[in-house]
């Protein structure tokens, strides 16, 4: 598939990572749909970047559904799913203790 033909949900896509993939995408002829939890954040992406979104929240499953529905009737069909969407855990490293940090990096 070329990207001028991908018509994109990418979660997350409204700051950061998601903002710039979702820029590259477009700048490249895909069709791109983003979401993200801040209304305020969605809109001024869609308005700069020229493409369509939503709020959502996509550890509501009713948001999920609610984007998925928007962003057919938008785009006319889907093939290209990217789930930026996540949350992180932002403490320094080494104030953490070694079985939490071998948790996520297992020796």
């Amino acid at each position: 598939m070329q990207i001028k033909d991908a018509k994109v949900i990418l979660t997350g896509g409204s700051t950061g990572i998601g903002y710039q993939t979702a820029k590259l995408l477009k700048e490249h002829g895909a069709d791109v749909f983003i979401c993200a939890r801040s209304e305020k954040d969605v809109q001024k992406a869609i308005s700069e970047l020229g493409i369509k979104g939503t709020t959502a929240d996509v550890s509501n499953e009713n948001n999920v559904q609610h984007l998925f529905e928007k962003a057919l009737q938008e785009m006319g069909g889907v093939n290209v799913v990217i789930n930026n969407a996540g949350i992180g855990n932002f403490d320094a490293l080494v104030g953490q203790t070694h079985e939490i940090i071998f948790q996520f990096f297992p020796h």
